[in-house]
């Protein structure tokens, strides 16, 4: 499923269209987002990623940078759950991500 989310055409059209993915950090509105959200719900790892076809770009970062294959990343997930909003209160605590 997720193979087929990732290569998904209207998701890639408009990823494309965002003209984000080759832009430098500070050409783009994600690192003010980033802060603001992990400051609205006090966390101190905030991240934006956006996905191509083959690649994971961190597009702005407050926090520990982790590296990890998509397979077993939060972008997995929050693909595969796209049509719902998804809660990980403590991701040291959670069956999938401790």
């Amino acid at each position: 499923m997720l193979e087929s989310i990732i290569r998904d055409p209207k998701r890639l059209e408009a990823l494309k269209g965002l003209r984000a993915i080759d832009t430098p950090v500070t050409e783009n509105p994600f690192p003010q987002i980033v802060r603001t959200v992990a400051d609205l719900f006090d966390v101190p790892n905030a991240a934006i990623h956006l996905l191509d076809e083959e690649n994971q770009w961190v597009k702005a970062l407050v926090g520990e940078k982790l590296a990890c294959r998509i397979e077993d990343s939060f972008c997995q997930y929050a693909l595969e759950r796209h049509d719902t909003v998804w809660v990980i209160p403590d991701a040291r605590r959670h069956e999938l991500f401790c």
